[in-house]
């Protein structure tokens, strides 16, 4: 039977405030697995470049290149309009024909302007067209600029890419039970340092009411020095323990969520990372034990297969 919030005691309430997602948060999930929180702001009014910024730093690489390529072939439109506007002839090098001969010869005309490459074979002949030429000139200048710091930003831009296992598992640890789950370091740097903190999500109803609680989930070890092989962070479900008593239909009726964040040091930047991400109730597997992910190689190395990491092995007895 779980038992009610309002009946524990005022060490465990304490342990179950805010965390910053409100205790009437609602929804699919509060943290998506790629650490994302699952929120969507509507309602603002006022257009902020900072934010505009912010955006293209975050949004995927191929996202970010195909608005690369669509405000430059945008931008180069608008230019070959108004040289088409001021007239074909007035572009030095140019040919006379239909009305997709021109604009084509314009575009690249364009084209040739904001990069500064300037072939020779065009030039503007007249104030007009110097004018524009001009213009298009700073433009290509200030632009290129600032998606040269985009660029650049989005690859100097600290991020810790750790690779966490698929599911959590309730395993046997000690003489009784835990909640585990485990990750490892994607990528070839060294990360140092490394704390977990874990916070159990419940959503319960009374009076009528919905409201979330979280508690703070004790761990065998939340720091670790080195992080060369996987790190597999255990809560051992005590008396104490939000989990003590708790089954797979109870953490489904509690809409249980486990949010997790790592924090660690990336020796590469220079600086301190984070990766969350979450575990809802449908994605622990019961009575399981994880996999051993590493193993000794002939010439004596230590090998750690990453594609492991999510691998586990069912156990005989029953949680």
């Amino acid at each position: 039977m779980i038992e009610p919030f309002s009946q524990q005691t005022a060490q465990q309430r304490r342990l179950s405030e805010d965390w910053g997602f409100s205790s009437k948060s609602q929804g699919k999930r509060l943290l998506n697995k790629n650490g994302s929180f699952n929120i969507k702001r509507i309602g603002s009014s006022e257009w902020n470049a900072l934010s505009l910024y912010q955006h293209l730093l975050a949004a995927p690489w191929w996202l970010f290149y195909l608005l690369v390529v669509v405000v430059f072939v945008g931008v180069n439109c608008f230019f070959a309009l108004l040289y088409l506007a001021i007239g074909i002839e007035s572009i030095n090098g140019t040919n006379t024909g239909v009305w997709t001969t021109h604009f084509y010869q314009s575009f690249f005309f364009s084209v040739q302007t904001i990069t500064t490459v300037g072939y020779g074979g065009m030039a503007p002949q007249s104030v007009a067209a110097g004018v524009v030429s001009s213009f298009e000139a700073l433009t290509g200048v200030l632009g290129f600029a600032l998606a040269t710091g985009l660029l650049y930003g989005r690859f100097s831009r600290p991020s810790a890419k750790i690779l966490f296992s698929q599911n959590a598992i309730i395993a046997p640890f000690e003489d009784g039970w835990s909640f585990q789950f485990r990750l490892a370091n994607e990528r070839s740097n060294q990360l140092v340092n490394l704390e977990a903190n874990v916070i159990m999500s419940t959503l319960e109803t009374v009076d009528n009411i919905s409201k979330r609680r979280y508690y703070q989930i004790e761990l065998t070890a939340s720091r670790i020095f080195f992080f060369p092989l996987n790190w597999t962070i255990v809560h051992p479900i005590t008396p104490e323990s939000p989990l003590h008593g708790k089954t797979a239909a109870d953490l489904e009726k509690l809409d249980a969520e486990f949010l997790v964040l790592i924090k660690g040091y990336d020796d590469s930047f220079a600086q301190e990372v984070y990766n969350p991400t979450s575990y809802k109730w449908n994605e622990i597997v019961w009575n399981a034990r994880f996999v051993t992910p590493f193993y000794p190689s002939a010439a004596g190395d230590t090998i750690m297969d990453l594609g492991a990491i999510n691998r586990y092995e069912t156990v005989g007895r029953q949680a």
